[in-house]
């Protein structure tokens, strides 16, 4: 008899049976932990963008604004356009017509907090809270 070294099919079928039953219970965890991690990406964008512009309006001593599409799936800032990555959406509360400037101090113009609630597919949630004062918060709800 003859010494055979090497796995036999059924021990490596076995093998593929349990890295098949691993992933198929990781990957609903993936997806999810993707889907939350694009949310936060987007609403860590918004607050730069609010960051920049307030800066800008300090710097030039001119108001800076921010205006929200009625689609929920972009913003204009200046002349620049941003679009949310797909399956993300926002709404904002209260509803807002038109632009929303910063003052030449770095304030708001307006009355009332503002709350940006950004949401996935998965229906995670992140809330962007602009306050009259400037200050800039963000939560998960």
């Amino acid at each position: 008899m003859r010494n055979c070294s090497g796995f036999t099919l059924l021990e490596l079928m076995a093998v593929v049976l349990i890295l098949g039953l691993l992933l198929g219970t990781a990957m609903p965890n993936v997806v999810d932990m993707v889907q939350q991690q694009q949310l936060r990406s987007e609403t860590r964008q918004l607050v730069s963008n609010l960051r920049k512009l307030q800066q800008e309006a300090i710097t030039t001593e001119e108001k800076r604004g921010i205006q929200f599409s009625s689609t929920g799936t972009s913003y204009r800032v200046a002349d620049i356009q941003y679009h949310l990555q797909e399956g993300i959406t926002y709404k904002v509360s209260p509803n807002v017509l038109g632009t929303i400037n910063y003052n030449s101090m770095g304030a708001l113009e307006i009355t009332g907090n503002i709350t940006v609630e950004f949401v996935d597919t998965g229906g995670h949630r992140r809330q962007v809270i602009l306050r009259p004062s400037g200050r800039i918060s963000t939560i998960t709800p």
